[in-house]
């Protein structure tokens, strides 16, 4: 007021900065006070969200025990599963694996996966690990959703345990955690079985389950229940006679067996390094690992041969086929008891390109995973070879961690991968990256990974690794047994109907069916069907995709409101020097920070950047799991 009255123009100036600094005061009050209302109503929504996430994940919190599985099984009279099920580093291990596929699927409104995501999601940890077609889990040429009850298993669980899992599990909404139980205990169910076949090897041999047994004897009993195992024999209901024939025949025919007995040997020497006497839970645990491990040594070894033959016949243009010509000729030269089912039965398993009639060809990664090939070996599963798609599909989920991407996204992406067949860094061709734009305008810019349209793609891109996916129920996976139950004719063609097809193949004309024949694309078709439909569709409904026209509008509203947020920021930052100057406060000469808040910023920095990265599948990581294991690291 002094100054006011002594410089009239002065006072008029004062005030005028004065109006305007407080307006800038009260423009920025009111933009932190949006901010702070801002981040408490995301603190409220963010609670309630979790608070219903929590109420949903009780489920997923009531985690089985190992007692309560041994209870609810009745295991609890038989010695041996105790040291099997679920324990914190196996566990860890499934929730690894599982990580990524479950990031990556479409979520439904609570943010878990539908039955049919949850369905998908544990096959393919089961299909790519063990090589393991669980029954009733995996699809059997048709929708991924669920027609039994708990995720298709419902049929194979014994009647007492259907009303525990649906209060347990409930019919949708799986999280992470509740995935992770879904798969101990499908496992707990093979291993069970597995334990059964052990228990009745041993009465079947003479054996007490309560006595000790010499390394001789317990590799004996070992030896005679994996090649049950092997055969699929029920050891519960056969004599001694069929029990020691069926030995017999495995060990002198099944052309796996020199490399099973080796690797229960291996198993062997790591479960029981110097044991001198082996009790029935040591068996156990070593029969444990094996099965765990058989699935791989059998497609290290037969599949592989299959495979390697296959590719020997391949046609020169690497689309991942042989004409059933030289399928056949094979067969007849080299007395190859493996290529030789009729058309129909390939037909039928969906192994058959007939995209030009007059020259069909076998699609080598639909035949290497035909149910023919599969090993009958449990009432719960069959035994295949491993599905090589389902790395590539691991690692597009690693680096994409989103259910869809853009065909610009997707091609990067697919760049990164590699396999045996296909090094990093390839480059695709125009045919390729084409039909990949078509997928995204399909969905209106965005391509799902678990669609069928995706998969066709992936085949296309990989021949040699990913099957063909056909439309639900053009196929109907059959093993020969069911072939002949179901027809009442063998699956595997006669030498004379093997020549016929052989001599009308060399002479058909040969032409090509479709403009796409040099890039082996004649198969290709339009129908998608999604893993996940009903997540798919709500997700696009909350999140719709940005056209073109929507993307450059938003586009140009981020840079307005970054030009608008910068000039702010400067006039906030001269308004907090001249306070902090007026009051004293400031920050010493040449405005540089103070050592403690130099430190402050370091410190923050420095725990910013120090965020552990989600772990790679199967690999542990402390910062993400918590787990106890990882306290002493």
């Amino acid at each position: 007021s002094c100054a006011a009255s002594a410089h009239p123009l002065r006072t008029g100036h004062l005030l005028a900065r004065s109006s305007f600094a407080l307006v800038r005061m009260i423009s920025w009050r009111a933009c932190l006070a949006l901010v702070a209302f801002h981040v408490r109503m995301h603190e409220v929504w963010g609670d309630a969200f979790a608070s219903a996430r929590s109420s949903k994940s009780l489920r997923g919190e009531q985690s089985f025990s190992v007692d309560e599985l041994m209870e609810i099984f009745g295991w609890g009279e038989i010695e041996g599963h105790r040291g099997a099920v679920s324990s914190a580093s196996h566990m860890d291990e499934i929730r690894g694996l599982l990580y990524y596929t479950f990031k990556a699927l479409p979520k439904t409104a609570h943010g878990g996966l539908s039955a049919a995501g949850a369905r998908y999601a544990i096959h393919r940890l089961f299909a790519s690990r063990d090589g393991w077609q669980v029954k009733g889990l995996a699809p059997t040429g048709g929708y991924w959703s669920p027609s039994a009850p708990i995720l298709g298993l419902g049929d194979r669980l014994p009647s007492h345990l259907h009303a525990l899992f649906e209060k347990r599990f409930g019919t949708d909404d799986f999280d992470l955690e509740e995935l992770v139980q879904m798969t101990v205990v499908i496992e707990s169910l093979i291993h069970g079985e597995a334990i059964e076949r052990l228990n009745h090897t041993y009465r079947m041999l003479g054996r007490d389950t309560q006595v000790a047994l010499s390394e001789g004897d317990a590799m004996e009993v070992a030896y005679s229940c994996m090649t049950a195992h092997l055969a699929g024999v029920d050891v519960s209901g056969i004599s001694l006679e069929v029990f020691e024939s069926t030995r017999k025949f495995v060990e002198q025919s099944h052309a796996a067996w020199p490399e099973v007995k080796m690797l229960i040997q291996e198993v062997q020497s790591e479960v029981c390094p110097r044991h001198t006497e082996y009790k029935f839970s040591d068996l156990a645990r070593i029969l444990e690992g094996v099965n765990h491990r058989l699935g791989q040594r059998i497609d290290e070894v037969t599949c592989q041969e299959v495979e390697d033959e296959l590719m020997e016949l391949e046609e020169k243009n690497g689309t991942g086929r042989v004409k059933l010509s030289d399928f056949y000729a094979r067969h007849l030269d080299d007395e190859n008891q493996q290529f030789h089912h009729r058309p129909e039965y390939l037909r039928r398993a969906g192994v058959l390109d007939e995209s030009e009639p007059a020259v069909p060809r076998i699609i080598i990664p639909n035949y290497l995973v035909m149910k023919a090939n599969c090993l009958n070996v449990s009432s719960l599963y069959d035994l295949c070879c491993l599905d090589l798609c389902e790395d590539l599909f691991d690692q597009l989920e690693e680096g994409i961690q989103a259910p869809s991407a853009t065909s610009e996204e997707i091609i990067k992406a697919v760049s990164a991968t590699q396999s045996f067949y296909s090094p990093k860094g390839r480059n695709l061709s125009d045919v390729l990256v084409k039909k990949l734009m078509e997928v995204a305008d399909h969905h209106g810019g965005q391509v799902p990974l678990h669609g069928r349209l995706f998969a066709q793609w992936m085949h296309f891109a990989f021949p040699r690794e990913c099957p063909y996916p056909h439309i639900s129920g053009a196929t109907k996976p059959l093993s020969n047994n069911e072939w002949f139950e179901e027809t009442g004719t063998l699956a595997t063609a006669s030498k004379a109907e093997v020549r016929s097809v052989i001599d009308a193949s060399q002479s058909a004309l040969g032409s090509t069916a479709c403009d796409d024949s040099d890039e082996g694309m004649c198969m290709w078709t339009p129908d998608e069907e999604l893993v996940d439909a009903a997540s798919w569709q709500a997700m696009q409904i909350a999140q719709p995709v940005p056209t073109p026209q929507r993307s450059l509008r938003s586009s140009l509203r981020a840079c307005a409101f970054l030009a608008v947020s910068v000039t702010s920021l400067v006039a906030m930052w001269r308004l907090v020097q001249q306070s902090r100057t007026a009051l004293g406060f400031g920050w010493g000469a040449g405005n540089k920070p103070t050592a403690a808040a130099a430190a402050a910023a370091a410190a923050t920095s420095g725990r910013r950047r120090g965020e552990a990265a989600v772990p790679m599948r199967g690999m542990h990581d402390c910062s993400w799991l918590q787990s106890d294991n990882c306290q002493d690291q």
